[in-house]
């Protein structure tokens, strides 16, 4: 999954995940990637937070929906997903 986040119509910034169960992570923890498609990125990123802090709070309630280590960089990668998209609230995110 990619995802890009837009400003005055160009990309000012991107972020990539290539673990193909991730998903199954994030939305055990109440985020949906896919549906950030088209909203602005200072709305979506403190959902990723929120999906974060569940994932450390709970971590074992995930394994089993993946292993250990995709989990692991999962949570790194969502991380950096916040981050990203913090660094252009207003830009629009798009999923590629």
């Amino acid at each position: 999954m990619i995802i890009t986040v837009e400003r005055d119509g160009r990309q000012a910034a991107r972020w990539g995940l290539g673990i193909t169960s991730a998903h199954y992570v994030w939305e055990k923890a109440g985020a949906d990637l896919r549906t950030f498609d088209g909203h602005k990125s200072g709305e979506c990123a403190p959902l990723v937070r929120d999906a974060v802090d569940r994932i450390l709070a709970e971590p074992d309630a995930f394994i089993g929906v993946v292993g250990y280590y995709d989990l692991r960089g999962t949570v790194a990668a969502l991380t950096g997903l916040f981050f990203t998209l913090r660094e252009c609230p207003e830009g629009i995110v798009r999923i590629n």
